[in-house]
């Protein structure tokens, strides 16, 4: 793969920053270098993002109980299988919404990491969500699908592996 993987990367993401940040739509070529997003980067991004699904998901608990008169949600009725749901779509939303609408969540954003598919396009919605599914899948049992990128000789992680997907660290984020 080497230096041609290298010069796709690079073009690809020069084509999605001209699509995404009006800055661009001049033509201007971003200097970027598009590399394997180091696996410290990645854990740190994973905690941002979690602070911020964690406060999604107390707003969304927040309006459950709101709805059912400020009383507890008994345990097997409609409005606890409802909140459940809920609990379990707020992180899926998330993440779809951000890997595809701007290649990154806000966490990776800090971080200046993107996600893409293999051959430098944005994810689609369905492999977002695939992403998004095996690496809940993946990373249960002790977190094995995270890990996996230690020994990946490209440092992807399993769920990256299995969806087809990479993260990469760019020089300059696009949206700053």
């Amino acid at each position: 793969m080497g230096e041609d993987w290298q010069g796709r990367m690079e073009l690809a993401y020069w084509c999605w920053c001209e699509r995404y940040s009006g800055s661009f739509m001049e033509k201007q070529r971003l200097a970027v270098n598009a590399r394997r997003a180091p696996f410290w980067r990645r854990l740190t991004a994973l905690l941002y993002d979690a602070l911020l699904v964690v406060a999604c998901l107390m707003v969304v608990g927040f309006v459950m109980v709101a709805a059912n008169a400020g009383e507890r949600i008994a345990p097997r009725s409609p409005l606890f299988y409802v909140l459940q749901a809920e609990m379990l779509l707020t992180p899926l939303l998330f993440y779809v919404y951000f890997w595809t609408s701007q290649a990154q969540t806000l966490g990776m954003r800090a971080w200046r990491l993107v996600v893409m598919d293999e051959n430098g396009q944005m994810l689609g919605v369905g492999r977002a969500m695939m992403r998004w599914g095996l690496a809940v899948l993946t990373c249960l049992p002790v977190g094995l699908g995270l890990w996996w990128a230690l020994i990946d000789k490209q440092g992807r992680s399993l769920y990256d592996v299995l969806s087809k997907s990479r993260l990469f660290l760019v020089d300059k984020n696009p949206y700053s």
